[in-house]
């Protein structure tokens, strides 16, 4: 399958090549170069913050090891303010020793939304509500806790799933969270 992906994507990128490359087909090549799937990650008013590798465990030695690339995190910000200063990234890096941030930087600052890619799918949502988004099953949940609304929703296709969690605090945070799913979606439907 992948053998069958890759002339996709080189054909993708060299029709590309007159025009300039934007941020999100440079993000759709690296997480084709970590994991293997044309996967996409919309543009939106929110700028990303930064993406991480998450690896699978492995040992060498009786030492935890980073194995193979398993799934990415993609965390779009309200507003990129503050980055973390290096004592408290390295602190981080310790702690998680499996995720590895290889676009952008870790910022402070409130999240607007989290995207999970994952090769192979998403898993499933329990108690989620199955919606249609343009012809395409998704499974979605509105939820409220101590006065934020969040909209978490997953969309599989037949080698990579989403799990996407909208969090930005507006009256239209359905309609948004929909909107941004159906980018995803249009992109999928269109290859």
């Amino acid at each position: 399958m992948m053998q069958a992906i890759a002339p996709i994507v080189s054909l993708f990128l060299l029709l590309n090549l007159a025009q300039p490359i934007t941020e999100t087909e440079k993000i759709s090549q690296l997480l084709y170069d970590e994991l293997g799937v044309i996967a996409y990650i919309p543009e939106t008013d929110y700028p990303i913050s930064h993406i991480n590798i998450e690896h699978r465990i492995t040992f060498e030695n009786e030492e935890i090891k980073r194995g193979e690339p398993y799934q990415a995190h993609i965390e779009y910000k309200l507003e990129l303010g503050e980055r973390l200063d290096e004592e408290f990234k390295q602190i981080w890096q310790e702690e998680w020793p499996l995720i590895e941030t290889v676009y952008g930087d870790l910022y402070m600052g409130k999240t607007a939304v989290n995207v999970t890619v994952a090769p192979g799918g998403a898993g499933t949502l329990i108690d989620a509500e199955i919606i249609e988004i343009a012809g395409h099953h998704v499974q979605y949940q509105y939820l409220e806790r101590e006065g934020d609304q969040f909209v978490i929703m997953i969309i599989n296709f037949d080698d990579v799933g989403y799990y996407i969690e909208y969090l930005v605090q507006t009256e239209t945070i359905e309609e948004e969270a929909k909107a941004f799913a159906k980018k995803i979606i249009d992109f999928h439907l269109q290859q």
